[in-house]
Order: structure tokens, then C-alpha cells, then sequence
């Protein structure tokens, strides 16, 4: 093969190089959008925004979108009480918020504490917030309407207290003065 066959062969190996990786590139970002690549971790936020609550008591925190999917695992009190290292899950209450009542959420308690898992056909959107402040210790929790009407417009019934799904969860049912966090589902 003289120098110009051979030129030309690495000029059409490079271009094929090229090619592949472009098409690769646009595969990723079409499988992070069907099927959980590059996905932030319901975990992982859930965690964070928790952290920044328990660090600025009384000022709801809201996470990063996460994306939802059939395959995403179930968030769980303890998993997000590990992970923050921060709190005891019977301190930890999670809600819904505006997907209440929504079929495609299972928010039942399990064996790891409350539990927060998607079961619709198709990925969602949403964002996670935090809050946290100090358990009153009457057997109400604590008082939402000190958060202002932000975490209460997603949260509250209405009546400004803790929405009646974190009343099974010991430090809002008790008698407890500890800290007392809700972390929910909000709308994106």
C-alpha cells in the first residue's frame, strides 16, 4: 500500500471513530431519558436536602429534580436516615405532598420504615424537600404553619399541623422534643 492508500485509510478510520462516538453520545442521552442512566439518586437527595434542613432548622430544603422511574428503588426512612447519618428514622416522616391520593406512588410503611416508590408506566419528575425543626413533644409534631406557606401549601392539610400520613411515625405520635423532619414529593 503506498503513503496515499494508507493516509486515506486512517482519514476513513477516523471519521468512522468520530461517527461511532457521536452516535453513542446521542444513545446515552436517549437511554438516560427511558430507561435510568445518568439519574440523580432519590437516595442521595433525599439525604442532602435533610442535611441542609437539619443545618438551617426550620427552612424547608428542596433537592435537585430526580428522575422516577418503575426501576428506581424505593427511598425508605432508614435508607435516608443512614445515608444522612444525621437522624433517627422515627424522627423521619415521608409524605407525598401533592401526589397524595396519586395511584402511581406506594408510600406504605415497610420493614425499613416508611416508604416512598413510584409504580407508574411512565418516568417522572420531581423535586424532594426537607424540613425539619423541633418536635413539640405534645404528640402533635411540630407546628407547619411556622414554615410558611410554602412547605404548608405542599405538605399541610390546612390546618398547619403535620399531615396526618406522619402520625404512625414515633417522634410525631409521641411525647418526644427531639428533631422531627418531613421529607416529600414536590411537583416539578
Amino acid at each position: 500500500m503506498d503513503q496515499r492508500g494508507q493516509a486515506s485509510s486512517v482519514f476513513n478510520l477516523l471519521i468512522a471513530a468520530v461517527v461511532a462516538i457521536a452516535i453513542l453520545a446521542l444513545l446515552i442521552q436517549i437511554l438516560g431519558g427511558i430507561g435510568g442512566i445518568n439519574k440523580e439518586d432519590a437516595v442521595n437527595e433525599s439525604s442532602n436536602a435533610l442535611k441542609n434542613s437539619l443545618n438551617q432548622t426550620a427552612s424547608p430544603q428542596v433537592s435537585k429534580e430526580v428522575t422516577w422511574s418503575r426501576e428506581t428503588s424505593p427511598v425508605t426512612a432508614r435508607n435516608i436516615a443512614l445515608k444522612s447519618g444525621e437522624i433517627d428514622e422515627s424522627h423521619l416522616c415521608l409524605h407525598l405532598g401533592k401526589f397524595e391520593g396519586d395511584g402511581s406512588w406506594n408510600n406504605q410503611s415497610g420493614s425499613d420504615g416508611a416508604i416512598l416508590q413510584y409504580t407508574g408506566s411512565s418516568n417522572i419528575k420531581t423535586k424532594i424537600v426537607a424540613y425539619c425543626d423541633t418536635c413539640n413533644g405534645n404528640g402533635n409534631g411540630f407546628d407547619l404553619s411556622s414554615a410558611g406557606s410554602y412547605l404548608g401549601q405542599h405538605l399541610s392539610d390546612g390546618s398547619g399541623q403535620v399531615p396526618s400520613a406522619c402520625s404512625n411515625v414515633p417522634g410525631f405520635s409521641g411525647s418526644d422534643d427531639g428533631t422531627c423532619c418531613v421529607v416529600a414529593l414536590l411537583k416539578t
